[in-house]
């Protein structure tokens, strides 16, 4: 608590002297251009962000270069009500909005120039750690329901990344860090008469900050001879991403290749192993053709198709499993581990269409069309061992669980199972997909020019269609109110529903010892009440305070089922997330900012789940904290040019205490008669956290203008920065980068 309140001192004192140094120099400044930029995510028109129905967050250009930002996770961990932590087996992060997340992101909608990105399987993995952050003109961010418009996925939050194109500066940079960190992008902007093209190449490289982990899943399984922990996690990655925009008059096309190449921290059982190979390649293309029609209206098409392979060669269990295994006869040889090879590929391609048309000043219709067709092929998977937990047949040869395959990478096919059930995982599942929306919006002022009580007051509603082949239907609607006092107070009163519909993953995977699909899945829901206050202080100064009331019901979740091997997929719970976010940005001109947030949120398990002890004691649980969320995040940031040729920027994040899961569970003591209740999670809470950064730019240069050094610390007082692992199987959870460090030089022209 002395170290936060140290640093908070000192960000006060840098924005105190960033307001004495500006206030007279920069009144021609107006806070509308600089704290109320024009946005288009929340309603797919051009609006002030203080106008939108629907909270908005922007990060530009500028303030991503500003602070070194390596990645996504670096840029939306400063915004209010995000929480990102690592993925117990995975390099891609977790982002969690307002308490709420899911193990692959697909709560939350990421789209790159309005491209939807994402697949069937698994959703934009790939994407979240691998983006290069130099192609980002801005980032809009909706926290809060947006499928009326999105569709699928867009549940808690939806991040819109614009791009940089032709009219942008051409550039050039390398980059070196610690850990043997690596990074070179090369981008080209060119405009010629009415061709705007732009073209960005960027490669990311580092060997990992290493961390160590006490135990993890085949300790509790085998005991510690059975697993390689003690010992140290595997972090190196190779990213390499190219990006092209072209657009000329009506047309505009955008395209990308994304290849990440990753070893994994953890194996997929969350057991420390040193061979585990996760390879994806994503790409996408997009034409769209957008036309003014009629006298205020524009229609736009657009089609699009994306690819996506995932490749994994997994070390299940480490060689000291295997010499375990081969103790008890189960034939494994000297030297040999327990590994699997998945290989999945799907693509999608689509149409989408809208009409936009205003009526009058203040009154605007958009409806819309999108057709999407999904296809999954070329699933399959090969291992060493009898994974399926169950006595098969290859070849006329038994194998019962754990056996050591004698021919190395027998393929997983119907074949092998004595019961005939279907494959490890289902080649060549399809889906469409039909969806329709429209939305209104009045601004009742304006339509019928009424003075005296206000500036502005808009009502925004909208619904949503979906048809999906598999799943059935779904409608989402929503119910947006922005009411302007004046220039300086507004507030918004917001009301919508979203949905995730199950993956290819829940729906159809089988034969599998932790989970398998369920066919018959619906689809989760969402409900979102918000409320925001928004206080316009000063030109340069802007507050907001906003509340929100999220309950998530029929979730996918896995269940043990007594009719399958593991747990299955199913539609069960409902969790409701409860709070507050307030936020306080300061701006003087375009290298003189600061901002505070501060988010408090309740997640709760209301699901009131009944459970029976084995002696027929029967105990209903009551609202439960579901655990390893902080109840409270904040954020810091400053940002001054100390000089004309120095540009200095310091941010601070800090998690709360994260308290473990309230759920509650009978004794599993045997000799138990009395049905009593114990916490399952009996780990004590992770403590709270500091991490702070630091970014420091010389440029400007009178010999050199285009030229910048840049050198960025990241986590740079070293704090034991920890993901939650929600179920206890690694000893003190997932341990992220400890201090680290880029020296980075760029030249634009």
């Amino acid at each position: 608590m002395k170290k936060l309140l140290i640093i908070m001192f000192f960000l006060l004192q840098l924005n105190c002297y960033a307001s004495e140094i500006n206030e007279d120099s920069n009144k021609d400044l107006s806070l509308e251009k600089l704290l109320n930029l024009d946005i288009s995510i929340a309603s797919k028109i051009r609006q002030p962000s203080n106008e939108a129905p629907s909270i908005v967050s922007v990060i530009t250009d500028r303030e991503i270069k500003n602070m070194g930002a390596k990645n996504l996770e670096d840029i939306l961990k400063t915004i209010a009500g995000f929480d990102i932590y690592p993925y117990a087996w995975e390099p891609s992060p977790i982002v969690g909005v307002r308490g709420l997340f899911s193990n692959t992101n697909e709560v939350v909608r990421l789209l790159v120039n309005g491209h939807p990105l994402g697949n069937s399987w698994q959703g934009a993995m790939g994407f979240w750690e691998g983006f290069p952050v130099v192609f980002i003109k801005r980032i809009e961010v909706i926290r809060g329901p947006g499928s009326a418009l999105y569709g699928n996925s867009a549940m808690i939050g939806v991040i819109n990344i614009i791009t940089k194109d032709g009219k942008d500066k051409s550039s050039l940079s390398a980059a070196y860090g610690k850990f043997d960190t690596y990074r070179a992008d090369g981008q080209a902007a060119y405009t010629i008469k009415d061709a705007d093209i732009y073209v960005g190449a960027d490669f990311y490289s580092s060997n990992g900050d290493a961390r160590f982990v006490e135990s993890d899943y085949a300790t509790a399984i085998f005991g510690p001879k059975g697993s390689s922990a003690p010992g140290y996690t595997t972090e190196g990655f190779q990213y390499s991403n190219l990006f092209t925009q072209f657009s000329y008059h009506d047309f505009e096309f955008n395209g990308m290749l994304n290849y990440s190449d990753t070893d994994e921290p953890l194996s997929l059982q969350r057991t420390l192993t040193d061979d585990n190979i996760r390879r994806i390649t994503n790409a996408f293309a997009d034409l769209e053709y957008k036309k003014s029609i009629f006298k205020n209206g524009s229609l736009s098409m657009k089609v699009y198709y994306d690819y996506h392979q995932w490749h994994h060669d997994s070390e299940f269990f480490s060689e000291e499993t295997a010499s375990l295994l081969s103790k008890i006869g189960l034939g494994y040889p000297e030297g040999e581990n327990l590994r699997a090879v998945t290989n999945i590929e799907n693509y999608k391609a689509g149409g989408e269409a809208n009409l936009n048309y205003n009526f009058v000043d203040g009154l605007n219709m958009l409806i819309g069309f999108q057709y999407e067709y999904h296809d999954q092929f070329n699933s399959e998977l090969s291992g060493n061992f009898n994974g399926v937990l169950k006595n098969i047949m290859i070849d006329g040869q038994p194998y019962i669980p754990w056996q050591y395959f004698e021919v190395h990478n027998i393929k997983n096919n119907c074949s092998i199972l004595d019961d005939g059930s279907s494959c490890f995982f289902v080649t060549n599942n399809t889906r469409s997909i039909f969806a329709a929306y429209s939305q209104i919006s009045a601004d009742f002022f304006d339509i019928f020019q009424i003075t005296g009580f206000g500036d502005s007051f808009s009502v925004t509603a909208g619904v949503r269609y979906d048809e999906y082949s598999d799943i059935g239907s779904n409608i989402s609607p929503r119910l947006g109110t922005v009411y302007a006092l004046n220039d300086k107070l507004y507030f918004k009163l917001l009301f919508g529903e979203a949905f995730r519909a199950p993956n290819f993953r829940e729906l159809y995977i089988r034969n599998n010892p932790s989970q398998n699909g369920n066919p018959n899945l619906g689809p989760e829901n969402i409900t979102t009440f918000e409320g925001l206050m928004g206080f316009n202080i000063t030109r340069w100064m802007t507050t907001s305070l906003s509340y929100f009331h999220t309950e998530m019901e029929d979730m996918i979740v896995l269940v043990p089922n007594e009719f399958q091997m593991g747990a299955v997929f199913a539609n069960h719970g409902t969790v409701k997330s409860e709070g507050f976010e307030g936020e306080i940005r300061i701006l003087f001109d375009k290298n003189k900012y600061g901002y505070f947030n501060m988010t408090y949120q309740e997640v709760k398990d209301i699901t009131h789940e009944v459970i029976i002890d084995k002696y027929g004691t029967v105990y209903k649980q009551k609202d439960f904290s579901i655990g390893n969320i902080p109840e409270i995040i904040a954020n810091w940031g400053i940002n001054m040019d100390i000089t004309r040729y120095v540009n200095f920027n310091l941010s601070l994040n800090y998690k709360g205490e994260r308290k473990r899961s309230e759920k509650l569970q009978f004794t599993k003591n045997s000799i138990d008669t009395d049905g009593t209740l114990e916490k399952i999670d009996k780990r004590d809470a992770m403590d709270s956290i500091i991490v702070v950064n630091a970014s420091i730019i010389f440029h400007n240069f009178l010999w050199a203008n285009g030229l910048e050094f840049q050198l960025s610390g990241y986590n740079i007082f070293d704090e034991d920065d920890r993901g939650p692992e929600f179920d206890g199987v690694v000893a003190n959870d997932i341990p992220k980068w400890g201090s680290n460090f880029i020296g980075k030089i760029s030249y634009s022209f």
